[in-house]
């Protein structure tokens, strides 16, 4: 089981969210880690960053590996 760090930036006036996703422990990037929430999903890149276009402030994400 991993455990992750998550690193997230939100530009509210264009509702967009970026951010980082690592191995807690090794501190390694995670590849290809599904971020989604009810509306839009997408998965980090090959250095574990992401962006994500949100509809609504108060959605949850949830990150799948």
């Amino acid at each position: 089981m991993k455990t992750l760090f998550f690193l997230v930036f939100i530009a509210s006036a264009q509702k967009q969210i970026s951010g980082f996703v690592q191995d807690s422990r090794t501190k390694e990037p995670l590849i290809n880690a599904m971020i989604f929430n009810q509306s839009s999903g997408t998965y980090t890149n090959t250095y574990g960053y992401f962006n994500l276009t949100i509809l609504n402030e108060n959605d949850s994400l949830l990150i799948q590996m």
